[in-house]
């Protein structure tokens, strides 16, 4: 719009001013010029911004909400503040103020004026967060004593709540990773005899069990009731010899296994429920000892009408192949490049 010869320009800026009157023909030179009110409000914001800001970070670094505002006011401030300051200040109800104060001074982040009434001013922040650290740190190493020691102690208490004879669980494991860490962990805590029912699917075909082996250093012993379908197993096969020569007692037996099983002291089950048809696999794992010497008994039953492993290979191999200098001696030694976590049913 043109005006008595001169040029008017809008404000591109958030302020509604003009910024300025040029005669026609002058060399335009554009100045900005920025609302007081715009500034106060942008000045605002990055104000909040930066307390919410430093407010999280007070509190990833060890301190509760109301001991952040606090602290962060008492900074901010720079001078001793009184108790009802405060509660202006950050909006704290007064009942709580007192108590997050003390806690601000035993932490050593504040100072206290002494008497009745007496002001608060804030440590410096250099001096305040490195001592925090430096007690969170000791926290921590106390916090791992004593879990180590109450870790001790609550296993103690599980084992006698589990050899008296009353305690009954029953839990279905859906994953497959929780069911061989639960087998782990009952083989480690066997003290007489593990015995398992082992038929195909193999769920872990890993070819070495550590944990068997420990266990069975302890004297446990570890009997292994084979389906005779699976003894032939590429699964099974080359790495059965090795298994035996470790102290595994096992037996084939002529016929299929009602399920897969495995029974640890006659106290605790772990049973694989395999679906007819293809899918999902869940696992049962059962402490009852009632129901554990039951299928202890099934298991007797089946091993005493078992064959012994080299006694069944011999009757294969007759079968197959009439040269018995082609048999594989049951205490070969196995290449050791398979080896696998832990063996499971």
């Amino acid at each position: 719009m043109q005006t008595g010869g001169r040029v008017g320009r809008s404000c591109p800026s958030i302020c509604r001013y003009p910024l300025c009157w040029l005669p026609h023909g002058a060399k335009r030179k554009i100045s900005y010029s920025i609302h007081p009110d715009a500034l106060s409000q942008t000045f605002s914001k990055f104000v909040r911004h930066l307390q919410e800001k430093h407010l999280a970070q007070l509190e990833r670094v060890g301190l509760s909400p109301a001991e952040a505002q606090i602290y962060l006011a008492l900074v901010r401030n720079g001078a001793p503040m009184g108790a009802s300051a405060v509660v202006a200040a950050t909006g704290v109800p007064r009942s709580s103020v007192y108590p997050t104060l003390t806690r601000l001074t035993d932490r050593g982040l504040v100072e206290a004026e002494a008497g009745y009434g007496g002001r608060f001013s804030a440590v410096p922040a250099t001096q305040a967060l490195a001592s925090l650290i430096a007690q969170e740190k000791e926290e921590l190493v106390l916090r791992e004593k004593v879990a180590s020691k109450l870790a001790s102690e609550l296993r103690l208490v599980t084992e006698l709540a589990g050899n008296n004879g009353e305690a009954e669980q029953i839990q279905v494991l859906r994953d497959p990773r929780v069911f061989a860490e639960r087998f782990e962990r009952l083989q480690d805590e066997a003290k007489r005899q593990i015995d398992v029912f082992i038929k195909a699917p193999i769920l872990n075909p890993s070819y070495s069990n550590p944990v068997q082996e420990r266990a069975m250093r302890r004297g446990v012993l570890y009997r292994g009731l084979y389906e005779s379908a699976i003894v032939d197993a590429p699964e099974i096969k080359p790495y059965l010899s090795k298994w035996i020569a470790a102290g595994e007692t096992a037996r084939v037996h002529q016929g299929e296994l009602p399920h897969k099983l495995a029974i640890f002291d006659r106290q605790s089950i772990l049973v694989p429920l395999v679906p007819p048809r293809p899918g999902r696999i869940l696992f049962l794992s059962i402490r009852n000892t009632q129901l554990a010497a039951s299928l202890g008994m099934l298991f007797e039953l089946l091993w005493e009408r078992a064959d012994p492993l080299e006694r069944s290979r011999r009757s294969r191999t007759s079968d197959t192949a009439p040269d018995t200098k082609r048999q594989i001696p049951i205490r070969a030694r196995p290449s050791g490049r398979n080896k696998g976590r832990s063996r499971t049913l």
